[in-house]
């Protein structure tokens, strides 16, 4: 797993092979538009990608992109799989490695949106639906989230909730 952040790596293999599993993934199976899926926060100097290739080959295999989001929040976003990789683990292991860097920088909650269809997912990892669903990029999407220290957990640290729903940056 590598993780790197967004202007350091511009041009290099690692930030070419996330961009391709997010076209693959995103623009091809499920039909966003580019515009909508690479956007101005992948140039953010505080956004950072976690990387998953196969050990053997160095073959990419999924990826994700991490972001401040309000008061020691993280957002997760872009979490996404290659077709013949899924089903092996790598989607849990992307989330592993996000939440361990988010409360090493200091972050005690995480935050997403996820697609309808993977719900159920998150539920496992810990995630708890917030609010109603909606639409996003043509897609029905649940916005959840996670409490990454017991602090927060047992509400002994109160902190503004993120911004929730699909408008939110």
């Amino acid at each position: 797993m590598r993780l790197f952040s967004a202007p350091d790596d511009r041009h290099s293999a690692e930030r070419a092979a996330v961009l391709f599993i997010r076209r693959r993934v995103f623009i091809e199976e499920q039909g966003v538009p580019e515009a909508l899926e690479i956007d101005v926060h992948d140039d953010e100097p505080s956004t950072v990608y976690a990387l998953l290739t196969e050990a053997a080959t160095g073959r990419p295999l999924g990826c994700l992109r991490l972001r401040p989001y309000g008061d020691r929040t993280v957002k997760v976003e872009r979490v996404a799989v290659l077709k013949e990789a899924r089903q092996n683990g790598a989607g849990r292991a992307l989330m592993n490695a996000a939440e361990a860097w988010a409360r090493e920088n200091g972050h005690v909650r995480a935050y997403l949106h996820a697609q309808g269809p993977v719900v159920g997912f998150y539920e496992t990892l810990g995630y708890r639906p917030v609010g109603a669903p909606f639409v996003e990029a043509g897609i029905p999407h649940q916005a959840m989230e996670k409490a990454l220290v017991e602090a927060v957990r047992d509400r002994r640290l109160d902190l503004p909730d993120p911004p929730r729903g699909p408008k939110a940056p």
